[in-house]
């Protein structure tokens, strides 16, 4: 029973490597879609396409990027290019959008880095937000827009907010 096993998950894994190959090959022309699962070596060599939003479970191994997450993003580097709601774990997590929004956890060993507006908690060494409300804990912490909330850290600033700011 445990050969059977074993022989269907590396028959399943040699087919997802060869899928991520096929649809790694696609292009920015790539009609967009949404998928509850993306696994992802390195842009382009993913599941889907990077223009895809994703509902479900995204697993960035190292690295991923996608348009929109809705869910859980798990690996080394978690990049969403617009909007984040879930739970993000890895050594760097990244919404990088300018107009981008996120609501949620990120949990990071190195960088959680929201450049647009976040609603919700950052744990790491350093996290910064654009706007920011929330929690953020970790050695430095960082709001270059308005904040409202907790920093808790070694280095905490807010950049132009107007909001009342606590700090510990």
């Amino acid at each position: 029973k445990r050969d059977c096993m074993k022989a269907l998950l590396c028959r399943l894994i040699g087919s997802m490597i060869v899928f991520a190959a096929v649809e790694g090959s696609a292009t920015e022309s790539t009609p967009a879609g949404i998928t509850p699962i993306q696994i992802s070596i390195c842009p382009p060599v993913q599941l889907v396409p990077e223009n895809w939003d994703v509902m479900g479970l995204r697993l960035d191994l190292p690295y991923g990027n996608n348009k929109d997450l809705y869910g859980i993003d798990a690996g080394i580097g978690n990049t969403v290019l617009d909007e984040f709601v879930g739970i993000q774990v890895g050594a760097i997590n990244s919404i990088i959008g300018l107009e981008s929004h996120a609501f949620g956890l990120q949990v990071a060993g190195i960088v959680n880095d929201s450049v647009g507006n976040m609603k919700g908690i950052q744990i790491g060494f350093w996290n910064q937000g654009g706007g920011f409300e929330g929690a953020q804990m970790g050695v430095i912490n960082l709001a270059r827009g308005d904040f409202a909330g907790v920093q808790i850290g070694a280095i905490n600033a807010a950049i132009g907010f107007d909001r009342e700011i606590m700090r510990k």
